[in-house]
């Protein structure tokens, strides 16, 4: 963050395929809380269900965990900003 200094986070908000909150929703949220309490960033939350579904049709050669984890972040953002965008 530091080194790129960007103006706002966007986080993945892992929720069950109906929309509720995960087990996880609740830890996604206190990390949430913390990069608001550190960092005075705004922080936006994404629908991040299929996200690593698609990930992973993305990279069907791959299957390394960490660089699936990676597409699906880019995935995330990039379905954030598109929603900006409209």
């Amino acid at each position: 963050i530091d080194r790129w200094q960007p103006d706002a986070l966007v986080v993945g908000m892992p929720l069950h395929d109906d929309g509720s909150d995960s087990d996880i929703s609740k830890a996604a949220r206190k990390f949430i809380r913390q990069l608001d309490g550190h960092y005075g960033l705004p922080v936006h939350t994404m629908d991040e269900r299929l996200s690593s579904h698609a990930a992973k049709q993305y990279m069907k050669q791959s299957t390394s965990k960490q660089e699936i984890d990676a597409v699906a972040a880019m995935i995330i953002l990039q379905n954030w900003l598109e929603t900006k965008s409209t």
